[in-house]
């Protein structure tokens, strides 16, 4: 870290991108390195903190791996309106809304419901304007990427609110808790638009995600 400020990360995810086998699919998406449960504050300014840390290299996993749980990161659209009379203050994107409606991450696998979850309330900024926000998702029956269908993932909204994402990831992890040893990715959406072939809705209603290529593309 450079600067005198004190930052305590709890989670650091890093992933990165290959180029893609055929030009008609996206990059796909490659987990370099994970740490959870962080408790080192990272400062130059602190006797007690650290200026750096390593990150752990963390594996692919494939369409064998068994996921026992998700990492969903949604980064809500800014909304100007929305942020100190409408000065532009954190990252601007497409005009949105943020919402306090309840959000549902469905997953269908092996011809059965394998997550049902809604996202709860937690310390963070949870789904408002500008924010990007991490949540661990629980998988009430485990189960592997080969197992899922192009439209096995679908997000839904509970309410009148029109909330916007700009962007969402959706990773699958072997562990239940801690610190996971693979990580299979299954949705990444870095521009959410009305103009992306077989993907959500501008805004969601029960709307499919699509799984990105693998490093080891999958069959469909």
């Amino acid at each position: 870290m450079v600067g005198d400020d004190e930052w305590r990360p709890n989670v650091l995810f890093l992933w990165g991108f290959t180029p893609a086998p055929v030009q008609v699919r996206p990059p796909a998406v490659v987990p370099l390195a994970i740490e959870t449960g962080v408790t080192t504050p990272l400062s130059t300014d602190d006797a007690g903190a650290a200026s750096s840390m390593p990150l752990r290299i963390v594996r692919s996993g494939n369409r064998t791996t068994l996921i026992n749980e998700l990492l969903l990161l949604t980064n809500t659209a800014y909304d100007p309106a929305a942020s100190w009379g409408g000065a532009r203050i954190g990252d601007p994107g497409p005009s949105g809304k943020g919402t306090d409606d309840r959000i549902e991450l469905q997953i269908i696998a092996g011809g059965g419901l394998v997550v049902q979850h809604v996202v709860p309330d937690t310390p963070q900024d949870d789904l408002e304007s500008g924010q990007v926000n991490f949540y661990r998702v629980p998988v009430a029956v485990p189960f592997t990427r080969g197992s899922m269908a192009t439209d096995a993932v679908r997000l839904g909204i509970g309410g009148a609110d029109l909330w916007l994402p700009a962007a969402l990831y959706l990773f699958g992890v072997d562990s239940r808790r801690g610190r996971p040893a693979s990580i299979i990715p299954l949705v990444h959406i870095d521009r959410w638009g009305p103009r992306r072939p077989r993907t959500q809705a501008a805004t969601p209603s029960r709307s499919p995600c699509r799984r990105p290529p693998s490093p080891d593309p999958p069959r469909w």
